[in-house]
């Protein structure tokens, strides 16, 4: 089992792999850069960290890795996420999770208390360049989705609200805005 140290490197690995592959890199480039990088930040042999993204996930090969990887890019982390979860120690899973912004527990969605899930979709495009950016600046997607929507929501719900009481009242539907 993987514990945390080698867990938050792996997770490393995937935050420079991600911000390379978004800049263009092909995934295998981006891959090796990632693993190069993070090596020396830990200073340890780039075999090490090949090893620990490779073998100590239970990979028979690196190209069982880069199926994972180029599957991730096209917007479906659940194989790769899986892997890392079945190989790491337990009080590792939320680092995971917190990664990949998905609130999994055996593989359902797990609601929050006083919260409703809702579900979006964005371009390719668009959701490499939010997973880039929020990869970055080291924020949770789940958590950065829930807070823009919440000001989007209450925002609209303020002028939706002021449109309907000046409709009511006869005047004409500004909602507050000049």
């Amino acid at each position: 089992m993987l514990e945390m140290k080698s867990i938050e490197q792996i997770i490393a690995v995937m935050k420079k792999f991600w911000a390379r592959h978004s800049g263009g890199d092909p995934v295998v480039k981006a891959y090796q850069c990632a693993v190069d990088h993070v090596s020396k930040q830990y200073g340890v042999a780039y075999q090490t960290i090949g090893d620990l993204c490779r073998r100590r996930l239970g990979l028979k090969s690196v190209n069982d890795l880069y199926n994972l990887l180029e599957r991730w890019t096209v917007g479906d982390p659940q194989a790769l996420m899986q892997t890392l979860m079945e190989n790491s120690a337990t009080e590792g899973h939320h680092v995971i999770r917190d990664f990949f912004g998905q609130e999994i527990q055996d593989g359902v969605k797990a609601p929050s208390k006083g919260s409703e899930p809702f579900s979006v979709r964005l371009s390719a495009a668009e959701a490499r360049k939010l997973r880039a950016m929020l990869m970055v600046k080291d924020e949770s997607l789940s958590e950065w989705l829930s807070k823009k929507v919440s000001e989007l929501v209450n925002r609209e719900y303020r002028l939706w609200v002021a449109d309907e009481a000046d409709r009511i009242s006869g005047t004409k539907g500004t909602g507050g805005r000049q």
